[in-house]
């Protein structure tokens, strides 16, 4: 498949990048191995500002195994690095 074949091009940092230094959350199950300590490396150099939460009694899938779990750790990721705007309304 072209996936497979291409692998390395699409797992490669393009060219010429730099790192992203504002809010980046990563999230991961805590029975995944998939995370390992040379990708966390990799996420830091990349994303230095980056946060990692792991789901404890989680796989890979940790969106799907514990929805609400993973949708709080995203919601409060998002709110904190992104508050919405004051309501008009509640000025009146």
């Amino acid at each position: 498949t072209a996936l497979a074949d291409n692998h390395l091009a699409l797992a490669a940092a393009p060219a010429g990048a730099v790192s992203y230094r504002g809010p980046a959350l990563f999230v991961k199950g805590g029975q995944s191995d998939y995370m390992g300590p040379k990708c966390k490396s990799a996420i830091k150099e990349w994303f230095p500002a980056a946060e990692l939460k792991i789901i404890p009694d989680a796989g890979h899938w940790p969106h799907a195994e514990k929805p609400l779990l993973f949708n709080a750790l995203v919601s409060r990721f998002l709110f904190r690095h992104y508050p919405l705007p004051e309501s008009d309304s509640a000025s009146q």
